[in-house]
C-alpha cells in the first residue's frame, strides 16, 4: 500500500507547477467548445473537478474555462 501511494505522489502530473497545468486545462477546452468532441463541453469541466484536488484546485481558480 505504502509504494502505491508513493506512486500516486510522484506521478508527472502532481509535479506540474499550477501555472503549467492551468495553461494546458485552457489550451485543451476550447477545441471541445468548437464542436469537435461529441462530448459536452459543460461534462468537460466537471470532469476536471473529479480528477484529484489540484486539479479541481486549478478548475475551481481558472475563471477562464467557466
Amino acid at each position: 500500500r505504502d509504494q502505491v501511494n508513493a506512486k500516486k505522489i510522484l506521478s508527472p502530473c502532481r509535479r506540474l507547477p499550477t501555472e503549467v497545468l492551468t495553461e494546458i486545462v485552457i489550451r485543451c477546452l476550447p477545441s471541445y467548445h468548437r464542436g469537435g468532441s461529441p462530448l459536452d463541453p459543460r461534462a468537460m469541466h466537471w470532469t476536471l473537478l473529479h480528477v484529484c484536488r489540484k486539479w479541481k484546485e486549478v478548475a475551481i481558480g481558472t475563471p477562464e474555462i467557466w
